[in-house]
This record gives C-alpha cells, structure tokens and sequence, in this order.
C-alpha cells in the first residue's frame, strides 16, 4: 500500500512539474514576442524616456528582463537613470552591471556610482547592497564618488 501512495505522489509532483515548465515557457515566450515587435518596444521607450512614463519604463523593464535579454536594456536604463534619475533605472543598471561575466574593476565602480544613485533617489531595497560594496553604513555622495572613477 506504502509503494502505491509513493506512487501517486510522485505522479502527481511529477505532472505538477510539467505544467510549472510549460507555463513558464509559454510565459517567456509571451515576453519574447514582446521583445521582437520593434514598434511596441520604440512607443514604450519614446514614452519612458521624453516623458518620463515609469510604466512605459516597467514594462519595457519586463519584456526584456523576461525574456531573456537583461543585458541589452542596460542602454535603456542608463538613460532613463541619467534623464530622469529614476530610483528603479539606477538600481536596474547597478543589477545589470554586477552581474556581468566580463566586468573589470571600472565597471564594478560604475555599478557602485548607480548603487548610491538608486540609494540616493529613495530605492529602499539598494541600501543592503551598501555595506557589502562599501563595508560601511556611511557611503560618499554619489558626485564625489564618480570623480573616483574619472
């Protein structure tokens, strides 16, 4: 009886498991789309960038992060974060440079510039990356750290 219930239970995790994949495909392959329609993503950003539509902004956020080309909105969110020094566009272009494979200790401080940007612009949620980049609860200002770079 025991190997008939963990049976069932494995059954049942297993075909769980097979809809968990296949929604998150489908769902990536929403994104994805979004992702390939030009004309969609050149509205949102026209939006996002001269008039300042943080949900124009978010959802072209979406579409890329989403489907699988985080890296190619750095261009987007450097100059929403440099236009409009938009909280989440600092905080996205500090998350997108920390984690790229390739980056050398000028772009580790570039990501330290928009950490303390996003920091100093309200992002709440940038303040536990601080002690961790900067071993102190008291970080420069952002200005005064960006002539360390130069």
């Amino acid at each position: 009886m025991k190997n008939y219930l963990l049976l069932l239970l494995l059954l049942v995790i297993s075909c769980n498991e097979k809809v968990e994949s296949k929604k998150n495909t489908a769902m990536g392959s929403a994104f994805y789309e979004g992702y390939r329609n030009e004309p969609k993503l050149e509205e949102l950003w026209k939006s996002a960038y001269k008039k300042g539509d943080t949900i124009s902004y978010l959802e072209m956020m979406d579409i890329f992060v989403l489907s699988g080309h985080e890296n190619e909105f750095l261009y987007y969110a450097i100059c929403m974060a440099d236009k409009h020094n938009y909280r989440h566009a600092n905080i996205e272009v500090y998350d997108i440079l920390r984690k790229l494979p390739e980056r050398n200790d000028r772009m580790n401080k570039i990501a330290n510039y928009y950490l303390l940007r996003a920091i100093e612009s309200g992002h709440k949620g940038a303040i536990r990356d601080l002690k961790e980049r900067f071993g102190t609860d008291s970080p420069p200002k952002s200005e005064d750290y960006w002539k360390t770079i130069q």
